[in-house]
């Protein structure tokens, strides 16, 4: 074994949410999309705005399904376009949310690419280089394999009982309870 592939990522936060620290690679298989007429069950992602109050001592976010829900106030961002979709990383399932426009635009352009096609089909190494406004992000798809059969369970699972669409009443989509549906669009993986 290299002593490339003996170093140990860091860890990257929360259980519950992707964070991605400067100089940090991360690896993440989506296993979320949004509903659509031809799979109108599919779940575990969502988009819409996102602005920041400073509560307590704390930056809060607030998410609306539209710009025009955002009540008036004293936010301390202005409001970003901001997609939050379920995620695998390293066994877990964890919300990854995206206000980040440049890698909103290099998962768009790697799903348009005919080798690759929909997110959910392979892994995707995500990388974070700066700190502030000299931030950069690096989206790299991995060539597509089915999901294993152990993060297969536990995403399907994850689908069914992390209700995403919590974060737009402030709540914790870990905690929302059951949802009805099951998977459409037949083996996301």
């Amino acid at each position: 074994m290299s002593w490339l592939q003996q170093l140990k990522e860091p860890e990257s936060g929360s259980d519950k949410y992707l964070r991605i620290e400067e100089g940090q690679s991360l690896t993440v298989r989506i296993i979320g999309a949004m509903p659509t007429d031809e799979y109108p069950d599919d779940k575990g992602f969502i988009e819409g705005w996102i602005v920041w109050e400073e509560i307590n001592g704390k930056r809060t976010p607030h998410r609306y399904r539209t710009r025009e829900a955002i009540p008036t106030g004293d936010y301390t961002d202005k409001p970003k376009y901001w997609w939050a979709t379920l995620i695998m990383h390293e066994g877990k399932v964890k919300i990854w949310d995206i206000p980040q426009v440049s890698i909103r635009d290099q998962l768009k352009s790697i799903e348009r690419n005919e080798k690759y096609g929909e997110l959910r089909k392979y892994d995707l190494v995500v990388s974070r280089q700066g700190s502030g406004l000299d931030t950069k992000y690096t989206v790299i798809a991995n060539p597509p394999e089915k999901l294993g059969d152990d993060d297969r369970a536990i995403a399907l699972e994850a689908l069914d009982t992390v209700d995403i669409e919590a974060l737009y009443a402030g709540e914790d989509p870990f905690d929302a309870g059951s949802i009805e549906n099951q998977v459409g669009g037949g083996e996301p993986f």
